[in-house]
């Protein structure tokens, strides 16, 4: 299972962005308790349901299962059952977590087959548009990870390097040479890239000096360079990180899927210990790309009530 990072802000009909967290108006939606509220929500034939495991982390399921539903209506399984029951029988559904916070961004995990960042997106526009809100759209955009091949020359550990050259690369004549004893040149005209993967043996790092004129030869040009990721370590306690030098890559992190962890806690414990979310965040809040912190037509909701008469009548 891999926890994904997004950002995200609600945009309005004249394409202004207003970075306002949606954290309490979820935990508002989850409070509230009428059957028919709650399986009103649908995506291609399965309802949707939200659960809030804790006050950062909500359980996203989709399921037609019949006894499934009713028993989440009647609150009768605690969360973990549900999530156990459906990653036991896909017949049953999928679910995935939402990790969100007010900082206006979320992480996403989902297995395989789990609901992704789109049908979330969807449900969060459904959520906006039976508030009334329907001149507001929920957009979201994943966090990158890159860095500079400098920077990845200042890493304590370097692990799993890949790097992708086509013609245009200096460096193409020399691989071609390399495998002069397996293909012919006439073989290679019709190769349109090379991949070349170099991995150290399990735990141990690249040699600095190698690794270093590795890097300086492959990006002396970045003509002919089509991908080139270094997995490694800022610092030794570190967790592994895809550095994306070329490409641009979805900061995620991966998380252990086992009946021994509660995945929950898991996912709390990787956003706290990732630093290199936290710069991200800071840096995008620093871009000004926002109308304001706030809507004043979304924070409203913020108030059980308002959100309970709007959604019930009453």
């Amino acid at each position: 299972m891999k926890l994904g990072y997004y950002s995200y802000c609600i945009k309005n009909r004249s394409d202004q962005l207003y970075q306002t967290s949606i954290k309490q108006l979820l935990t508002n939606f989850c409070s509230i308790t009428d059957k028919d509220f709650t399986k009103s929500f649908e995506y291609a034939g399965d309802k949707i349901f939200l659960i809030r495991v804790n006050p950062n982390i909500f359980l996203f399921a989709l399921t037609r299962d019949d006894e499934l539903i009713k028993a989440i209506n009647q609150s009768s399984l605690q969360v973990d059952d549900i999530y156990a029951r459906l990653n036991d029988d896909e017949k049953l559904g999928f679910g995935s977590y939402i990790y969100i916070d007010n900082r206006c961004f979320y992480g996403l995990a989902s297995t395989m087959k789990g609901p992704k960042n789109k049908i979330w997106n969807d449900f969060v526009n459904m959520v906006l548009a039976r508030l009334g809100l329907n001149s507001y759209q929920f957009i979201s955009f994943p966090i990158y990870q890159t860095a500079t091949p400098d920077e990845v020359e200042d890493l304590e550990f370097i692990g799993n390097t890949i790097f992708e050259l086509t013609p245009e690369h200096r460096k193409w004549k020399d691989l071609l040479k390399g495998l002069s004893d397996v293909f012919t040149p006439d073989e290679f005209n019709f190769a349109r890239s090379i991949t070349v993967n170099i991995k150290p043996e399990p735990r141990q790092s690249l040699q600095v000096e190698s690794f270093k004129k590795i890097n300086t030869q492959i990006t002396e040009s970045l003509d002919g360079l089509e991908k080139y990721i270094v997995k490694g370590k800022s610092d030794l306690e570190d967790n592994l990180t895809e550095f994306f030098i070329v490409q641009k890559g979805h900061l995620s992190d991966p998380i252990r899927n086992t009946a021994e962890v509660e995945i929950y806690r898991e996912i709390q414990r990787r956003i706290e210990e990732n630093d290199l979310l936290s710069l991200k965040l800071t840096e995008l809040n620093n871009q000004q790309l926002y109308e304001d912190q706030d809507n004043e037509d979304i924070i409203r909701f913020n108030s059980l009530d308002t959100f309970r008469n709007t959604i019930l009548g009453t």
